[in-house]
């Protein structure tokens, strides 16, 4: 006996005025990672152009909405869009929009601590939501809209591309030139004020005054953002970095950076599980994004530049210690692979929910 198998629904998505996405900043490589995780339940359609890995870019050039219909459709940040649309409708739970909330039939999440403060379960969930709602959305000052519509996690992943890709002598020795032989502790992606880890930056720079034999300096890679730019003798800018050679970059690291933003109790951070899925540590504040990624009994978390400046210290000069965190980084990231990924976001009966309306 032969079994017909069920066809899959099909998904719109759409991210801002963007016709047509390639892996060339942050926000778009989340969301064609977001994309395979999406297409293990749907039949996904980036601006009417079919989700294919392999592709190097998404999307019909010259066209923004729907050409045909589908059976859901996925807006992120285009309000314009998501109101000409007829049928059951998903939005980001950010940026924030009270009108296309309240008409959307589900919330996309990116994280677990996200969904539980979205449904007022987690720890101080209201200061944290407001938080993020009035940073990302000055002009709103209260809570979002009461909804009533599914909350569904769609989690980050490790990208399989990073995990496997083979650094080569010549690919190291590039960025170790470009770095100046330094040891490196790495700031990459998104180079904006509000992000810095300026903790971080001042623990490196005493440890550089402290063990200058050890040249420990901060590298940034990526693009600034409009008043963006910092400076110090012992922080380097080395431009933008092709997305496929982020993972030598990451390799000559001895740590790396993230946000120190409180908007990190909410929102995912992709930087996070590039570093440990090449198994180079991360150094980051407690937030409630890094628990979730990280674990929390993650021996790298900070609270001070105290605290920086002695762990980073540890990863430099105590050969134990570091290896002791690559491993623990190595093991963690295998929760974060794009199996493990799906089967919890399968799991949610709140896309069952979605599926069912």
């Amino acid at each position: 006996m032969t079994f017909k198998m069920k066809k899959k629904p099909t998904l719109y998505s759409l991210i801002a005025t963007k016709s047509v996405i390639s892996a060339n900043n942050g926000d778009v490589i989340n969301e064609i990672r977001n994309m395979g995780t999406l297409s293990s339940v749907f039949d996904v359609y980036y601006n009417n152009d079919i989700y294919d890995p392999q592709k190097k870019q998404l999307g019909i050039k010259d066209q923004l909405g729907p050409s045909r219909e589908y059976d859901f459709y996925y807006i992120r940040n285009n309000p314009d869009v998501f109101k000409s649309i007829r049928g059951k409708k998903i939005i980001m739970a950010y940026p924030y929009d009270e009108d296309m909330f309240k008409s959307a039939s589900a919330v996309f999440v990116q994280t677990p601590n996200w969904k539980n403060h979205l449904q007022k379960n987690g720890i101080d969930s209201e200061e944290k939501l407001k938080y993020l709602y009035k940073t990302l959305t000055p002009s709103y000052e209260g809570l979002p809209y009461d909804f009533k519509c599914p909350v569904i996690n769609t989690w980050q992943r490790t990208d399989q591309d990073i995990v496997d890709k083979v650094s080569t002598k010549k690919d190291l020795f590039k960025f170790e030139a470009e770095t100046t032989g330094a040891k490196v502790f790495g700031y990459y992606g998104n180079l904006s004020k509000n992000l810095y880890p300026y903790m971080g930056f001042a623990a490196i720079k005493n440890l550089h005054r402290d063990f200058p034999e050890h040249s420990p300096t901060v590298i940034l890679a990526g693009k600034f953002r409009k008043g963006g730019e910092i400076a110090d003798k012992n922080i380097i800018h080395i431009g933008n970095v092709d997305y496929d050679d982020m993972p030598s970059l990451i390799d000559v690291s001895t740590a790396t950076f993230t946000t120190e933003s409180l908007l990190c109790n909410t929102l995912g951070n992709q930087k996070v599980l590039d570093s440990i899925s090449r198994g180079v540590p991360v150094l980051c504040r407690k937030l409630d994004t890094f628990v979730s990624q990280l674990g929390d009994n993650y021996p790298c978390f900070y609270e001070s530049e105290n605290e920086a400046y002695d762990l980073a210290k540890n990863l430099l000069m105590d050969k134990d210690f570091s290896e002791d965190v690559r491993k623990f980084c190595l093991e963690r990231s295998k929760y974060h692979s794009q199996n493990e990924v799906i089967k919890r976001f399968l799991d949610q009966p709140e896309l069952k929910s979605l599926l069912d309306s």
